[in-house]
């Protein structure tokens, strides 16, 4: 699907707040080919730069202008992508000093004029980032909620889409070069028009005339983009997969994954609803049924994948109750089936979620997160995420859980146990 915004910067009044905050986003298609790629680019951007071409020249200019942080990130739903740069500034009227051009001056020296040799990033920096990604893959699959994270996405997708990791794909790292991974960024950033997000209390005129002086290389009055976040998966048959795996560990792991038949992004909000019935500390569901009544495990995770329609319940136990858990894990979901039991549990986490919403009116990182995700339609905010959630009556829920299709159970076995 083909998503078109307007290119004028969106503009958020607030002076609640003394700083002022901007993200510049560049959307991308997530390929597979490319994940090495994304991952590294980053790193070549916030830290140095064709003008100040080492890390303490960077640092240096940065805080001569007053600003208070940057960075570079990445953002990825479905395989919709975005490069997202970010700073930080102080609010000129508290600050006394209105240095708003040198510091937006400053993010374009970021954003547009990296360091580059010879048509590509410096070959040193490259190498360095390239042995630092190595170094923390090999690092991270040795810890059993990594390595149980990752081959289990791998068993439920459909798609080869939410299981797609560098981790399963690290030979793309040695084909990374300074030149492929320049071009690679002249064709995602330098070359494309960027979604642009100022919040503060600031004039409108001024930040949209620092926006087309430094911010915008193009004439484009509208950005198009492919928008494509849901790769909702399809639960199987009857027959649940089963998959038992002896490992070097030397702890356990047991996981069921649920898969929403006939799943809508109307569904987002029953699925958080579940996820928090399950481990609100409003109700801690799961935790009382395997830790505090049965002493079955050592930790759980209850996790949602809301744009591909799963459901993740995980416990870390000894193996030896691996049945067990799997019986009370059923259990549990059972239970949320009955509308007169759950019903009390909703209305804790309903008022939990209220105090939430209070709460994220105060963080000026909640309300810009708010705004762009509800422009980039990835997510409503949280004001309309609550209206919707207080009028949901138990009966949906236990309506909901019934679509809730058991799919796989994935056993990771310690290496030795009694």
């Amino acid at each position: 699907m083909i998503k078109r915004l307007s290119a004028k910067p969106i503009i958020i009044k607030n002076k609640n707040f003394q700083t002022i905050q901007i993200k510049v986003l560049f959307p991308f298609v997530d390929k597979e080919e490319n994940l090495a790629k994304t991952i590294l680019l980053p790193s070549m951007l916030m830290y140095m730069n064709e003008k100040y071409d080492t890390e303490e020249k960077f640092q240096r200019e940065k805080k001569k202008n007053y600003i208070l942080g940057t960075g570079c990130s990445k953002i990825v739903v479905g395989t919709t992508g975005y490069f997202c740069f970010s700073m930080t500034v102080p609010d000129a009227k508290v600050l006394g000093i209105n240095n708003l051009e040198k510091q937006f001056s400053f993010l374009e020296e970021m954003i547009y004029h990296p360091k580059v040799i010879d048509m590509g990033f410096d070959p040193f920096e490259v190498e360095r980032e390239k042995k630092n990604l190595k170094m923390g893959i090999q690092n991270s699959i040795k810890k059993l909620k990594v390595y149980q994270t990752i081959k289990s996405l791998e068993l439920v997708d459909d798609y080869g889409v939410l299981s797609r990791c560098v981790e399963n794909h690290d030979y793309l790292i040695d084909e990374v070069t300074p030149q492929n991974l320049y071009e690679f960024y002249l064709s995602s950033i330098s070359n494309k028009q960027p979604l642009i997000f100022v919040m503060g209390n600031v004039d409108k005129d001024e930040i949209t005339a620092y926006v087309d002086k430094y911010l915008y290389k193009t004439n484009k009055r509208s950005i198009s983009f492919d928008k494509k976040y849901n790769y909702f998966l399809k639960p199987g048959n009857e027959n649940v997969k089963i998959v038992n795996e002896k490992s070097h560990f030397k702890d356990s792991s047991v996981s069921l994954f649920y898969k929403v038949q006939d799943m809508s992004e109307h569904d987002f909000i029953y699925l958080g609803l579940v996820k928090g019935l399950l481990s609100s500390l409003s109700s801690r569901l799961l935790s009382k049924k395997l830790r505090d009544q049965y002493e079955l495990i050592y930790s759980s995770k209850v996790v949602t994948y809301p744009h591909f329609g799963l459901f993740e319940i995980t416990a870390f136990i000894n193996a030896k109750n691996r049945d067990l858990t799997v019986e009370k894990i059923k259990e549990v979901m059972s239970e949320l089936k009955d509308v007169e039991y759950i019903e009390p549990f909703l209305e804790k986490l309903k008022e939990r979620r209220r105090i939430n919403l209070i709460k994220s009116l105060d963080d000026k990182y909640d309300i810009m997160e708010d705004v762009i995700l509800k422009r980039l339609d990835i997510d409503m905010s949280r004001k309309e995420n609550y209206e919707i959630v207080k009028n949901i009556e138990a009966k949906e829920i236990v309506e909901f859980i019934d679509r809730l299709k058991l799919d796989t159970i994935y056993f990771i076995e310690e290496d030795k146990y009694e």
